[in-house]
């Protein structure tokens, strides 16, 4: 009788042991992110995997492009939503997971929602008028033309937002910063790292982030208290207040989402490790870029970058990814 065969595993006998463990601080981690910041995640990641489960060009449908945002206005709010690639969502999200949990914790789940609508909204308007400006002063039709996707702009504006309430030091390539120009510096870091991205869909998203600082459309930006507190008793958000995952309006009589020092603590270690994986990224094609245009590796690039890409449509026209 032939001997049997003895099966050879190619994992070590500790990853079986080890997946739960992972598992479990995986389910913590999500357990410590606010709702309206995992909602925003879900939905981009769903909307991207969309674009292979349905074999569609959702580029081309849901794109930013100002000179024809009057013939498809509703691109305002499709395109923060869809992502170029993988890469280029992955990244995003890591961006969005270090900025916006503080803030929704600070203003509640349904104030957030509102603000991420309206700076996406105002990103991309802002992104219109400077487009034009740089258009008619400086000829770079290119930018009137360019069809932009990807959350960096609703980003940026988040940024200049924490940027202005929380004001801790600030560094880029081990140089200090000061926190007010910190999210400036940080576009110009990332055009020159990735030159591909969307600069004026960058410089839209700084723009709105401090329209909404200098209050100038504060009305706008901030729901009254008196509504919040009518939508999280009203029947209509009833099954979304009862959540843990939600965060009730300051001041609101809801028990939601509770504060959670051993889960914060395994959220900040995850986004450490994420950053990492991101920053080991950026410096590989820090160095390529900065060999090729000034001659030096750039082994310290910039955190919280966002990775874009162009291509071009079979109409011609020029895509990017913001």
């Amino acid at each position: 009788m032939p001997p049997v065969a003895t099966p050879i595993s190619l994992l070590p006998a500790a990853a079986g042991s080890a997946w739960p463990a992972i598992r479990d601080k995986a389910a913590a981690v999500l357990k410590a992110v606010p709702l309206s910041t995992r909602l925003l995640a879900f939905g981009c990641t769903a909307i991207h995997l969309a674009r292979f489960l349905l074999s569609t060009d959702l580029e081309a449908q849901g794109c930013f492009a100002p000179f024809d945002m009057g013939d498809r206005p509703w691109t305002l709010l499709t395109a923060p939503f869809i992502h170029a690639h993988l890469l280029h969502l992955g990244l995003n999200l890591v961006a969005l997971w270090s900025l916006s949990p503080r803030h929704e914790r600070a203003v509640g789940s349904v104030q957030a929602t509102y603000l991420t609508l309206m700076l996406a909204v105002s990103a991309g308007l802002c992104q219109a008028l400077a487009a034009l400006l740089s258009d008619r002063l400086l000829s770079t039709h290119g930018w009137l033309t360019s069809c932009s996707v990807g959350l960096s702009g609703y980003l940026f504006a988040l940024l200049v937002v924490d940027c202005a309430e929380h004001r801790e030091p600030r560094s880029l390539l081990s140089l200090r910063i000061p926190t007010a120009l910190f999210p400036f510096v940080l576009v110009v870091a990332t055009q020159f790292m990735i030159p591909s991205s969307s600069f004026v869909g960058h410089v839209g998203g700084l723009l709105a982030g401090h329209l909404y600082q200098s209050r100038l459309l504060g009305r706008l930006y901030t729901l009254p208290p008196s509504w919040i507190m009518a939508l999280e008793n009203s029947a209509l958000l009833r099954v979304v207040t009862r959540r843990q995952a939600y965060v009730p309006f300051p001041g609101s009589s809801l028990v939601g989402f509770e504060s959670l020092t051993a889960m914060d603590t395994d959220a900040d270690t995850a986004r450490c490790v994420a950053l990492r994986c991101v920053v080991s990224w950026l410096q590989s094609v820090g160095c390529v870029v900065g060999r090729l245009t000034v001659g030096v590796c750039m082994d310290r690039p910039a955190p919280m970058s966002s990775l874009s890409s162009s291509y071009t449509r079979r109409d011609g026209r020029l895509y990017e990814s913001a």
